[in-house]
Order: structure tokens, then sequence, then C-alpha cells
């Protein structure tokens, strides 16, 4: 399915979600980087908004939750980024790989097999 989407839409509305898809990996990375059009700010926000009842004791609460790396814009995003970068570099999550294979690897038990498994990861 998301193989044909990204050759018939690779950029479209949901009603479902009630938000834009985008499935090719080139246009993601377009938009992750076009801070001027796609602001990051939102990307924590739930789906489904909160119904009346729940954003007012939200708000009675004075709730606010702070930004964080994944919904935080510039000039606050480099900071974010600073600090957590170690811990996510590509070489500190490929050492993690053969512990993440064997967790799924132990609660995958019964799921159906694919029938042409990717050879490589993707990059």
């Amino acid at each position: 399915m998301l193989g044909e989407l990204r050759s018939s839409e690779p950029v479209f509305f949901s009603p479902a979600v009630g938000s834009w898809i985008v499935t090719r990996h080139e246009t993601i990375k377009a938009v992750l980087r076009d801070r001027q059009r796609f602001s990051a700010s939102i990307a924590s926000d739930p789906l489904t908004p909160l119904c009346p009842h729940a954003r007012q004791l939200a708000t009675d609460a004075k709730f606010h939750v702070p930004p964080l790396l994944v919904n935080n814009d510039p000039p606050t995003h480099e900071r974010y980024r600073a600090f957590f970068g170690a811990p996510l570099s590509r070489q500190r999550l490929l050492s993690l790989r053969p512990f993440v294979e064997r967790v799924v690897d132990e609660h995958r038990t019964g799921w159906p097999r694919a029938q042409n498994p990717p050879t490589s990861s993707p990059r």
C-alpha cells in the first residue's frame, strides 16, 4: 500500500487523521528542512483533538508541555539537538541493533513472515 501511495499520491490529505501525509523519503527530508513553511511545533499535537471537558481540565490545571526535540523549532531546537545528539548518533543506534532485533524476535512469535524480507537496512 505504501509503495502504491508513493507512486500515485506522494503527498495527500487524509481525512481519517485530519493531516497531510508525505510518503516519499526525499519529500519528507525537504519538508523537515523547510522551517519557513513547515513548523515542527505541532508535531506532538494529538491527531484527535481533546474533548472540551479534557481541554478545560488542562486549562484549569495550567498544564503546559514544554517543547521537545520533535516539536521544537529554531533557535531552541539546536540546543536540544546538541544535547541529545550523541546518544542518538548513527553509530550508537547501530550498536543497539542486536538488542532491538532480539527483543523484536522475542515478541513477534506467531506473526506472519514476510515473503521477501529486506536484505539490508534502510539508510
